[in-house]
């Protein structure tokens, strides 16, 4: 509006002795189009800066959700963990099995990864690798024979680092439903290897038509899914099959 007094007014006398000038009415659009320029490119500005404050915010409440997920699925680990291990003893110990006091022990070292080394975001799969040792070991120790468990790893020393707690329910699911300590016909058959870049867990099991798996049942099973599509997204596969013997998991993760 200053400079379109100016020039209406300020600058008449000058005008005056230019022929051809333009009407009144070109110099208010003139502005009003000068105007609405920089109205234009000042709102763009301010749009685009509100839109990257807002897409910051959503990724921080993105990310705080996703920790917070995390932090409740693995809450989830170790009270299901502590109710199989304390059935696992009461079963030793109502038995009279002279296996009891050792039971104890492994118990020990699995707590103790279960409660220290779980409560991080990413341990060694060498420490996982151990557990699974222990767990196994825990579980012959219910038996007055020995078990048709196998456990197969080819790792080649390679130093990888993944989320903790991934493969153990479905390692409780197969003595769960195989009932091995029960059956002397019952197996589980485990595998865990590294190949380019992936690691591969295969696992196994018989069961018996009378303890026969639902489909999607387990809160175990079901926390995995959870943590693999948070933790590995797009980064894994997860293949649950259902023979009319045996059932059989095959997970593969980018590592």
């Amino acid at each position: 509006m200053l400079f379109i007094l100016i020039d209406l007014y300020l600058l008449t006398d000058y005008r005056a002795n230019i022929p051809d000038q333009p009407p009144v009415f070109f110099h208010f659009m003139r502005y009003f189009f000068s105007l609405g320029f920089v109205f234009f490119v000042a709102t763009s500005l301010s749009l685009m800066e509100q839109t990257t404050k807002l897409q910051a915010s959503e990724k921080l409440l993105t990310e705080e959700k996703l920790e917070t997920e995390l932090k409740l699925l693995k809450a989830q680990i170790n009270p299901h963990f502590i109710f199989n291990a304390l059935n696992n003893i009461y079963s030793l110990t109502y038995m009279q099995s002279k296996n009891a006091p050792e039971s104890v022990l492994k118990l020990s070292e699995m707590l103790r990864y279960v409660f220290y080394d779980c409560n991080k975001d990413r341990v060694p799969l060498s420490a996982e690798l151990k557990y699974i040792e222990n767990f196994t070991a825990f579980q012959q120790m219910k038996s007055e024979y020995m078990q048709n468990i196998t456990l197969k790893t080819s790792i080649n020393g390679a130093n990888i680092e993944i989320a903790p707690m991934l493969f153990i329910p479905f390692i409780e699911n197969a003595f769960k439903y195989s009932r091995i300590e029960e059956n002397e016909a019952a197996y589980i058959n485990i595998s865990l290897k590294h190949k380019d870049n992936k690691l591969h867990f295969k696992i196994k099991n018989s069961f018996s038509n009378n303890n026969k798996p639902h489909k999607g049942s387990g809160m175990g099973i079901k926390n995995v899914k959870h943590r693999l599509d948070i933790i590995y997204p797009n980064k894994y596969s997860l293949d649950i099959k259902e023979q009319d013997e045996d059932y059989s998991v095959n997970l593969s993760l980018e590592v």
